[in-house]
């Protein structure tokens, strides 16, 4: 039903959840994919992000998600004394979405750096009522059209 799909860019790294693709400054955010009997629930890590910024997209079965971190202070003014964290990191994922789910009706919020996306699912089948008044006549008619043969001899 559901299996990942790679990156929005093609790499050469391994895991999507190891972090930037070599050579391109984008970063895959990590994802959990939840399952009720009435929805499919992707999770997405996106720190740092500004939630207007977030770029969210259903295209062929495929969920795609883009957006760029912003740290919230300029920069430019300043020297860095030490650095760890790379400024304005973009994040992209490309997951695929059942074809269980009615991508329609899908829906996304996002906080403290956690972007939701819901998709119900569709309805399956559907229960049909069983009319027990029609086949009671049609069983009396096929009782008049064929009589069984006890009922002719006592006639």
């Amino acid at each position: 039903m559901y299996h990942m799909q790679g990156p929005a860019i093609n790499h050469q790294a391994g895991t999507p959840t190891e972090g930037l693709y070599p050579g391109t400054g984008i970063h895959t955010p990590q994802v959990d994919v939840m399952e009720s009997s009435s929805e499919v629930i992707y999770v997405i890590e996106i720190p740092g992000v500004d939630y207007s910024a977030v770029n969210v997209e259903i295209r062929d079965n495929t969920l795609y998600v883009e957006g760029q971190e912003n740290i919230g202070i300029g920069t430019d003014d300043f020297n860095y004394l030490y650095r760890e964290r790379q400024p304005g990191i973009k994040y992209s994922r490309l997951l695929t979405i059942p074809q269980d789910v009615d991508s329609e009706q899908a829906s996304a919020s996002a906080r403290n750096g956690i972007l939701t996306v819901r998709f119900p699912k569709k309805a399956t089948g559907r229960r049909i009522n069983v009319n027990q008044q029609h086949q009671q006549q049609q069983y009396q008619q096929h009782q008049l059209s064929h009589p069984h043969p006890q009922q002719e001899q006592e006639h």
